[in-house]
């Protein structure tokens, strides 16, 4: 309660379920009696019925049920789909027609790996980042970070293993490898911290991650890369 007052709340800024609001809506537009039930503190939940266009609030007297954030929302805070960009560390080898040898298979597996452990871990940390501001995009206030789901103390920490597991993928390839990593996240960094922000500069950071894995993939495999 003493938090409640000292507190500043921006209703507008809260995750809400586009869907269940519509249904509220309807509902209201019916005639149906709406009340906002919660056991959060009474001024925060006056702020929170006054945006919504409710005038009854109910105590829940602890009997809210809460939705358990389960670990389903790791999976999609690291965003695997967007792995399919790392595939471009298998053109060097493929495009030699190497296919054959089992070793360059499995080093451009590893680099592939690598780089799809510090693009989700860049992922992770650009969403904790731009919480509050995906929280007002249409889209983006769905991510498990922007809407709550995933608990923040256990998100900060997510990074870690993944850059774990693109250090042990490293330790097996050349060192060249480790150090187009880290410029990887160099990079990555800095597009999510300053790039993303600037007009071209953006797409030309992009550009160059692009060519970062093919000369990356390269280098794992022993496949020199031409400048075409």
């Amino acid at each position: 309660d003493r938090l409640a007052d000292a507190a500043r709340l921006d209703p507008a800024l809260l995750p809400y379920d586009a869907a269940a609001l519509e249904g509220l809506r309807r509902s209201q537009a019916e005639g149906a009696r709406a009340v906002l039930v919660t056991d959060a503190p009474l001024p925060l939940a006056r702020e929170v019925a006054r945006h919504l266009g409710i005038d009854e609030i109910e105590p829940a007297r602890g009997a809210v049920a809460r939705r358990s954030a389960g670990a389903g929302w790791i999976w999609r805070a690291l965003r695997p789909y967007q792995w399919l960009k790392n595939t471009l560390v298998f053109l060097p080898f493929l495009l030699s027609h190497d296919v054959s040898v089992a070793g360059r298979w499995i080093s451009a597996a590893l680099l592939f790996l690598a780089f799809s452990a510090c693009a989700s871990a860049s992922y992770v940390v650009n969403d904790i980042l731009d919480r509050r501001q995906d929280r007002l995009h249409p889209r983006r206030r769905h991510r498990p970070i922007a809407s709550g789901e995933a608990p923040l103390a256990q998100a900060l920490w997510l990074p870690l293993p993944l850059l774990a597991i693109a250090a042990l993928c490293c330790a097996f390839l050349p060192p060249a490898c480790g150090a187009a990593i880290g410029v990887y996240l160099g990079m990555a960094t800095f597009y999510s911290a300053v790039a993303k922000d600037l007009v071209m500069a953006d797409v030309l950071l992009l550009a160059l991650l692009y060519l970062l894995r093919v000369l990356a993939g390269g280098m794992a495999t022993g496949n020199v890369v031409s400048h075409w």
